[in-house]
């Protein structure tokens, strides 16, 4: 019968069936990268195969020339969690770019370690024990504990390493995914996780069972001189392979008490071999085992979720769930809630435009660029590079104008100024059917935005756009409003360098630049509004927090009364409101 197998990287996962033995990795980027080899496995067994006893030697021979052939895939230093390796992976790093010296050390260290380190601990037991007519079983007893200590030792140092962990997950997954397949359920991450992480042909099995067969074969071998135990134990090394590879295969394939309590030995050491896996890790074994079988290997609208979700929280990105759902819904015009469930395979030029968008992210770029939108006030705003992303705490600058123009209906006309997509001023109008504004920017990209955003929202006739320097238009053309609305640039010129990666890499520093204090717009605009408002006319502010009292000194400068200042959600400063007076007594 075929039997598929794997094996566990620290990237990744080996996976050999009947098409193929495939090697699936997970990159830093984290796209998934696949290779292939011509090696697969049979239905049927022919030759050394079918001989007992001899198969297990034949089948270590193959794992030992596996390894060596796989050596150079430990290579992890281009990862970026290898940045700062431990000593350990460099010195991984170092064995895997010589085969041969690999094998050499590898060979002393077996010899060492499984032969001549227990029989060495046992003749010191000797000279300080008596072990009396129990020499012999006392002895076989304690070379078991000390190689059990060596192989356990060996994965608890996997296990404290943080790169190499993931070997075990990636073990645990391994298993997982050929558990599902093998009890023939849909090969979904929902059902793989579900799965056991147990195999009962797994291969580190096979290492524990040889440590136990010589356990129990010297407990009836006579002690001789240390030279010739050692030369006893190597000979009967091909008998101990052979005994434990038939000890593995009866488990796979029976279901007799005996079995299972050999699996439940069995169990045990994989619960220090394997580890549960995460769901990107899920997906890469899901990867492998399809492309070695032969099925198609397309992502699912969940797994791409999944594998997205995970890049962007690996890199640290606060809002990775969301961003990674965002973009998904744009890449394919899927809704959220089959973005969480859907099991509809994607195809590979959708999951490539959806990992390339992904990667954006990764680096920083702000979703709202990427998908082309973002939502304020309720609704979804076009956005496009060079025109600053709208922000949720300017919502409050929306509220409070619509309780003015609610309280004061005899003002019609006012401006969003400095409009950027306009999402102020379309949001005022939409809660407000008789307010007409007119958007100003000094910019050609905000101000095809904020005409995109009008003709979406049916806005034309009450709207009007205008290229312009403040309020020079209006001066120049003598015209006056009832209102002025304005989220000015207010972040100091020194510290535009500080802002966050996103914002400083990618939104338009005219945006975002003050000038030196933060507060050059401010003086203009209110210069500016006392030829343009009418008499008791308003000027509505967002502010920077700790700058209100600086604005409110402007304003009082030129003619504005009635000042008052309004919090965001987060108790910060954030909205500044005044009235022009004339004349003032």
């Amino acid at each position: 019968m075929r039997r598929i197998g794997g094996q566990a990287l620290i990237d990744g996962i080996i996976m050999t069936g009947k098409k193929c033995t495939a090697i699936v990795r997970r990159k830093s980027s984290g796209r998934i990268n696949i290779e292939t080899r011509n090696k697969c496995v049979s239905d049927s067994t022919d030759g050394i195969d079918r001989i007992f006893l001899i198969r297990g030697i034949n089948y270590f021979i193959k794992l030992i020339k596996d390894v060596i052939l796989n050596l150079n895939l430990y290579n992890i230093k281009d990862k970026k969690s290898s940045e700062e390796s431990s000593i350990l992976i460099e010195f991984i790093y170092f064995f895997s770019k010589s085969k041969i010296i690999t094998f050499l050390v590898g060979i002393v260290s077996f010899l060492f370690m499984f032969f001549l380190l227990p029989e060495a601990i046992v003749n010191l037991f000797s000279i300080f024990l008596n072990m009396g007519n129990f020499q012999i079983q006392v002895s076989s007893l304690i070379k078991l504990v000390i190689r059990l200590i060596i192989v356990f030792t060996y994965v608890i140092i996997i296990s404290k390493n943080k790169d190499l962990f993931r070997i075990l997950r990636y073990h645990g997954a391994e298993h997982k995914v050929i558990n599902c397949y093998e009890l023939k359920n849909k090969l979904t991450i929902e059902n793989v996780k579900n799965a056991s992480r147990f195999h009962r042909r797994c291969g580190s099995n096979f290492v524990v069972y040889i440590i136990i067969c010589y356990f129990v074969v010297f407990l009836f071998v006579p002690r001789y001189s240390i030279g010739v135990n050692i030369l006893i134990e190597i000979l009967l090394l091909p008998f101990m392979l052979g005994l434990s590879y038939e000890i593995v295969e009866y488990i796979g394939r029976s279901n007799t008490a005996f079995s299972s309590i050999l699996f439940s030995v069995s169990k045990g050491i994989q619960n220090f071999t394997t580890k549960e896996p995460e769901d990107d890790e899920i997906e890469v074994a899901i990867v492998a085992l399809k492309t070695s079988e032969g099925l198609k290997a397309k992502n699912t609208i969940k797994e791409l979720f999944l594998m997205g979700r995970s890049i962007l929280r690996d890199a640290g990105v606060d809002s990775y769930a969301l961003d990674s759902r965002l973009i998904l819904e744009y890449c394919i015009g899927v809704t959220p809630t089959q973005v969480f469930t859907s099991e509809i395979e994607v195809s590979k030029e959708d999951e490539e435009k959806y990992l390339n968008l992904i990667n954006e992210r990764k680096n920083g770029k702000p979703i709202a660029y990427m998908i082309g939108k973002k939502e304020f006030y309720g609704n979804d705003f076009i956005v496009k590079e060079g025109v600053l992303i709208p922000r949720p705490d300017t919502e409050v600058l929306v509220e409070k104008v619509l309780e003015i123009l609610k309280n004061k209906k005899e003002y019609t006309s006012i401006c969003d100024l400095c409009c950027g997509t306009g999402a102020v001023g379309i949001s005022i109008q939409k809660n407000n059917e008789f307010v007409n504004c007119t958007y100003i920017d000094n910019y050609d990209i905000p101000i095809k935005v904020t005409e995109e955003n009008i003709y979406m929202y049916d806005l034309k006739n009450r709207s009007y756009i205008t290229k312009s320097n403040l309020l020079e238009f209006f001066i120049e053309n003598n015209l006056e409003l009832d209102g002025i609305v304005s989220n000015p640039p207010y972040i100091k010129e020194s510290d535009i360098e500080l802002l966050m990666k996103d914002v400083k890499d990618y939104e338009p520093h005219e945006a975002l630049n003050g000038g030196e204090d933060g507060l050059d717009y401010y003086r203009k605009i209110c210069e500016q509004a006392k030829s343009v408002l009418v008499d008791n006319g308003f000027i509505a502010f967002e502010i920077p927090d700790n700058k209100a009292f600086d604005i409110m000194y402007i304003m009082t400068n030129n003619n504005f009364v009635n000042i008052d200042i309004y919090k965001d959600i987060n108790e910060k400063d954030r909205v500044i409101v005044g009235y022009y007076k004339s004349k003032i007594d």
